[in-house]
């Protein structure tokens, strides 16, 4: 399902991302299953220290990634996904918690809105190689 959320990424990227996910107190994951027994979606949260705008804390929870498959849309996947990383966030102390999306993905941009998530800035970044 990561290859899905981020196609460009590499198998061999994802996995270490996995692999230092798997290994880290400030990183979870978590997975829905359907009743067949297959994934439904997952979510990956952190901790983050460096400074969020808009945020007032130094620590706070962060939706890293959040994809639920098609079949699975609109049955409130992501909605338990959300609340359980909030729920992981407060239990590591955490008081905010914050994402991030493409400025153009109206549908993720409306899903953090039906989700409580207040948008503090859009913005277009630049890298030149030297």
């Amino acid at each position: 399902m990561r290859k899905m959320l981020w196609p460009k990424d590499s198998e061999k990227e994802l996995k270490k991302e996995m692999e230092n996910i798997f290994s880290s107190k400030r990183q979870e994951v978590f997975v829905c299953t359907a009743e067949k027994g297959e994934y439904a979606g997952f979510m990956e949260v952190s901790i983050r220290n460096d400074y969020e705008v808009g945020s007032i804390a130094r620590s706070i929870g962060y939706i890293e990634g959040i994809f639920v498959k098609k079949d699975y849309r609109k049955m409130g996947v992501a909605k338990k996904l959300v609340k359980l990383g909030e729920k992981w966030a407060k239990k590591k102390g955490c008081k905010e918690m914050g994402s991030d999306t493409n400025p153009q993905n109206k549908t993720s941009r409306a899903f953090h809105k039906k989700m409580g998530y207040k948008e503090t800035d859009i913005i277009v970044q630049f890298l030149k190689k030297i």
